[in-house]
Protein backbone atom coordinates (compact mmCIF):
# COMPACT_ATOMS: atom_id res chain seq x y z
CA UNK A 1 0.00 0.00 0.00
CA UNK A 2 1.51 3.31 -1.03
CA UNK A 3 1.54 6.45 1.06
CA UNK A 4 -1.04 8.14 -1.20
CA UNK A 5 -3.36 5.14 -0.87
CA UNK A 6 -3.04 5.26 2.93
CA UNK A 7 -3.63 8.99 2.93
CA UNK A 8 -6.80 8.67 0.86
CA UNK A 9 -8.14 5.99 3.19
CA UNK A 10 -7.35 8.04 6.29
CA UNK A 11 -9.43 10.92 4.92
CA UNK A 12 -12.53 8.70 4.98
CA UNK A 13 -13.37 8.50 8.67
CA UNK A 14 -16.33 9.42 10.80
CA UNK A 15 -16.07 12.17 13.39
CA UNK A 16 -15.81 9.60 16.19
CA UNK A 17 -13.30 7.16 14.68
CA UNK A 18 -9.73 7.57 13.51
CA UNK A 19 -8.06 4.91 11.40
CA UNK A 20 -4.41 4.16 12.17
CA UNK A 21 -2.10 2.10 10.00
CA UNK A 22 0.27 -0.30 11.70
CA UNK A 23 3.17 -1.62 9.65
CA UNK A 24 3.61 -5.40 9.87
CA UNK A 25 6.54 -6.32 7.66
CA UNK A 26 5.68 -5.04 4.21
CA UNK A 27 1.89 -5.02 4.86
CA UNK A 28 -0.34 -2.63 6.73
CA UNK A 29 -3.14 -3.36 9.14
CA UNK A 30 -5.98 -0.91 9.60
CA UNK A 31 -6.84 -0.19 13.22
CA UNK A 32 -9.73 1.91 14.48
CA UNK A 33 -9.22 4.18 17.45
CA UNK A 34 -12.15 5.77 19.26
CA UNK A 35 -12.04 9.46 20.05
CA UNK A 36 -14.37 11.59 22.08
CA UNK A 37 -17.46 13.37 20.84
CA UNK A 38 -17.02 17.08 21.41
CA UNK A 39 -19.62 19.58 20.26
CA UNK A 40 -21.14 22.90 21.29
CA UNK A 41 -24.73 22.93 22.50
CA UNK A 42 -26.98 25.83 23.44
CA UNK A 43 -28.96 25.65 26.68
CA UNK A 44 -32.61 26.21 25.75
CA UNK A 45 -34.08 25.34 29.15
CA UNK A 46 -36.17 28.35 30.27
CA UNK A 47 -34.46 28.71 33.63
CA UNK A 48 -31.08 27.55 32.39
CA UNK A 49 -29.25 24.65 33.98
CA UNK A 50 -30.11 25.53 37.58
CA UNK A 51 -31.42 23.49 40.55
CA UNK A 52 -33.99 20.93 39.34
CA UNK A 53 -32.93 20.91 35.65
CA UNK A 54 -29.30 20.47 36.78
CA UNK A 55 -30.26 17.55 39.03
CA UNK A 56 -32.19 15.90 36.20
CA UNK A 57 -29.26 16.44 33.81
CA UNK A 58 -26.86 14.75 36.27
CA UNK A 59 -29.34 11.89 36.67
CA UNK A 60 -29.48 11.43 32.88
CA UNK A 61 -25.67 11.67 32.54
CA UNK A 62 -25.23 8.95 35.16
CA UNK A 63 -27.21 6.51 32.99
CA UNK A 64 -24.21 6.25 30.65
CA UNK A 65 -20.83 4.55 31.10
CA UNK A 66 -18.92 7.23 29.19
CA UNK A 67 -17.04 10.04 30.88
CA UNK A 68 -19.00 13.24 30.35
CA UNK A 69 -17.77 16.81 30.82
CA UNK A 70 -19.34 20.21 30.25
CA UNK A 71 -17.30 23.31 29.55
CA UNK A 72 -18.36 26.94 29.84
CA UNK A 73 -15.60 29.40 28.98
CA UNK A 74 -12.54 27.99 30.80
CA UNK A 75 -14.51 26.02 33.42
CA UNK A 76 -14.65 22.27 32.75
CA UNK A 77 -16.76 20.15 35.08
CA UNK A 78 -17.77 16.51 35.45
CA UNK A 79 -21.33 16.33 34.12
CA UNK A 80 -22.10 13.54 36.58
CA UNK A 81 -21.55 15.88 39.54
CA UNK A 82 -24.36 18.15 40.73
CA UNK A 83 -21.86 20.54 42.35
CA UNK A 84 -19.91 20.78 39.10
CA UNK A 85 -23.01 21.50 37.02
CA UNK A 86 -24.28 24.09 39.51
CA UNK A 87 -20.89 25.84 39.52
CA UNK A 88 -21.23 26.53 35.78
CA UNK A 89 -24.30 28.72 36.39
CA UNK A 90 -25.44 28.05 32.81
CA UNK A 91 -28.30 30.36 31.89
CA UNK A 92 -30.82 30.22 29.02
CA UNK A 93 -29.05 30.60 25.64
CA UNK A 94 -25.57 29.97 27.09
CA UNK A 95 -23.30 27.93 24.85
CA UNK A 96 -21.60 24.91 26.44
CA UNK A 97 -19.09 22.43 25.08
CA UNK A 98 -20.28 18.87 25.68
CA UNK A 99 -17.42 16.33 25.76
CA UNK A 100 -18.17 12.62 25.92
CA UNK A 101 -15.73 9.72 25.73
CA UNK A 102 -16.61 6.05 26.12
CA UNK A 103 -18.42 3.05 24.73
CA UNK A 104 -21.86 4.70 24.56
CA UNK A 105 -20.72 8.22 23.62
CA UNK A 106 -22.94 8.59 20.55
CA UNK A 107 -26.11 7.62 22.40
CA UNK A 108 -25.16 9.77 25.41
CA UNK A 109 -24.45 12.77 23.20
CA UNK A 110 -27.78 12.55 21.38
CA UNK A 111 -29.69 12.14 24.62
CA UNK A 112 -27.94 14.89 26.60
CA UNK A 113 -27.95 17.37 23.70
CA UNK A 114 -31.71 16.82 23.32
CA UNK A 115 -32.15 17.47 27.06
CA UNK A 116 -30.17 20.73 27.00
CA UNK A 117 -31.80 22.02 23.82
CA UNK A 118 -35.34 21.26 24.99
CA UNK A 119 -37.29 24.47 25.58
CA UNK A 120 -39.45 23.18 28.45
Amino acid sequence: MTYSQKKSLISHYSHSTIYNYIAIGSTYRLERKRVMVEEKVTVKLKGGLQARPAALFVQEANRFQSTIHLQKNESVVNAKSIMGIMSLAAAHDDELLLKINGPDEQEAFKHLRAYLENEK
